[in-house]
């Protein structure tokens, strides 16, 4: 959790994962699966790398948004769904 910044106390963040392909079920339910756990993108990318070596993961970071968003690709970029 991280401290808030009006109050310092801790605020569960929700993270949201956009994942691509979704049409990979097995990558989508991987992301899933090990996402939550993870504390960074960083930490995510290290875990998917072990089965999918060009994984990347980006978080967006826009000012004042409270959600948390990571962009989740299989082969390191957009590539259209089957």
């Amino acid at each position: 959790m991280r401290p808030s910044a009006t109050t310092g106390h801790h605020r569960r963040t929700v993270r949201t994962f956009v994942i691509n392909p979704r049409s990979d079920e097995e990558f989508v339910a991987r992301v899933q699966a090990d996402g939550p756990a993870c504390a960074s993108a960083e930490a995510l990318q290290a875990t998917l790398r072990s089965d999918y070596p060009k994984a990347v993961v980006r978080p967006r970071q826009l000012e004042g948004e409270r959600e948390e968003v990571w962009y989740v690709y299989r082969e390191g970029t957009w590539v259209p769904s089957r």
